[in-house]
């Protein structure tokens, strides 16, 4: 994107840029082998993350703020909605968001940028921990491709433009600038977190509108009340994977086969309905799991959502009866947030859904505790009998991010457990799900 101004000595600039791009070529050499398969191929994942919900517009809200708030891009939630005209909203208007995408979790710890996505996915200990839409380079100024790792992270950068951020904006009729400044109101924002390739990183941007949209110089630019969270989290070291995946797929543990397909956004090739059928085929599923007249559709809306397209159970090879039990044993719930991050309310609304018969212990079975383990909040006990939810039955509890105090939490990483049990008088049992509290 450009080269890093250190002469005015702030943050690690002393190294120079000599032992900058030491540093990179050796961070490059001990990250190893890609862990995300090659370009062209058709990754096969196991998680897909988000939901079907419906909001109302509040005053003051827009279309971009809502998109950025529910993890997806605006131009996406104008479609969904089939809105002609997407400045034209107004309070009490309800709008409905597909959230759900396949996790392209190439990584057990560490971020992964999803391209065509537009994407940037937190996982932590093999677990999703935050999604954020991001802004990322056009097709003639990509951003780059590969396995990378993150120097170090600074605030308030200032940068020196190179000849074809210039010679762009004198096509597009722009003041010509050579260097810019360190602010807020500059289009790098006041964070920094320099990647493993010299002149790229991930910064934040005070145009909303960009996210979620390839129309940058090839840098990943994240909101700031996200990019706040991020920056926190950057450690020398840390592991980022850019992907470039427009066709991918997954297989979760229920059997479900999902296709999830993006637009071709930098010409580098999209596999077809052929590929798509190979890949399922190496994880053992046969063409007639698959609903291809649904995968063929998929393929050509390219709407960017998770879409389930077959499963992988049918008559020939149903379980045997210990096989379903032990299969319902493993998953009886669905336990997931509707509403993360959190907004600027500080509010969340968890789900738990039955699969199988379960029995709620209290009317609120839900225990916060913060990274260090440490409980911080626990609803008091209440005698009555067991909330009881039939299997397709789904129960919200919202929370406000407070201690039993009414204290307000503060910004970190948590897990959200909730318990249950699956038949009366057994033991209980719980779900994990984790959860990330900004400002």
């Amino acid at each position: 994107m450009g080269q890093r101004n250190t002469a005015n000595g702030r943050g690690r600039g002393s190294r120079g840029i000599f032992g900058w791009v030491a540093a990179a070529l050796g961070v490059l050499v001990a990250g190893g082998a890609l862990g995300a398969p090659p370009r062209g191929a058709v990754p096969v994942f196991r998680q897909v993350a988000g939901e079907i919900r419906t909001v109302t517009v509040a005053r003051g809200d827009n279309l971009v703020r809502l998109a950025v708030r529910a993890g997806v891009g605006w131009q996406a939630l104008a479609a969904q909605n089939d809105l002609t005209d997407p400045d034209r909203i107004y309070p009490g208007q309800e709008l409905h968001i597909d959230t759900r995408r396949i996790v392209p979790a190439v990584v057990d710890d560490g971020w992964v940028v999803d391209v065509p996505a537009a994407t940037l996915y937190v996982i932590e200990e093999g677990s999703l921990a935050a999604r954020l839409t991001v802004g990322l380079g056009r097709a003639h100024l990509p951003t780059p491709l590969g396995s990378f790792r993150v120097l170090f992270a600074d605030t308030d950068p200032s940068w020196d433009l190179p000849g074809t951020i210039e010679e762009e904006m004198r096509r597009e009729g722009e003041v010509i600038r050579r260097k810019a400044q360190p602010g807020a109101a500059d289009a790098l924002g006041r964070y920094w977190i320099q990647l493993s390739v010299w002149g790229y990183g991930i910064h934040d941007t005070p145009f909303l509108a960009s996210l979620g949209r390839h129309l940058g110089y090839g840098c990943v630019r994240v909101g700031r009340p996200d990019m706040e969270r991020l920056f926190k989290k950057a450690r020398e070291g840390l592991r980022v994977e850019i992907t470039y995946f427009p066709v991918k797929v997954a297989v979760t543990p229920d059997g479900t086969v999902w296709l999830e397909v993006h637009p071709d956004v930098y010409d580098l090739g999209s596999p077809d309905r052929a590929g798509v059928l190979r890949a399922l085929q190496r994880q053992g599923i046969a063409p007639e799991r698959v609903d291809v007249a649904a995968v063929d559709r998929v393929l050509a809306a390219q709407e960017g959502i998770a879409r389930p397209v077959g499963g992988v159970a049918g008559p020939a090879d149903e379980p045997s009866p210990k096989q379903s039990e032990g299969a319902r044993a493993a998953a009886p719930a669905a336990w997931t947030c509707l509403d993360c991050p959190p907004g600027p309310d500080r509010r969340v609304t968890f789900q738990i859904a039955a699969r199988t018969a379960i029995d709620l212990p209290n009317p609120f079975p839900i225990e916060i505790r913060n990274d260090a383990g440490v409980v911080v909040f626990r609803p008091p006990n209440v005698t009555q009998q067991l909330v009881h939810l039939e299997p397709g039955d789904a129960r919200n509890f919202v929370w406000e991010i407070r201690d039993p105090t009414g204290q307000p939490l503060p910004p970190g990483s948590y897990t959200a457990t909730i318990r249950f049990y699956e038949k009366k008088g057994e033991q209980l049992r719980s779900l994990d799900l984790p959860l990330w509290v900004g400002r």
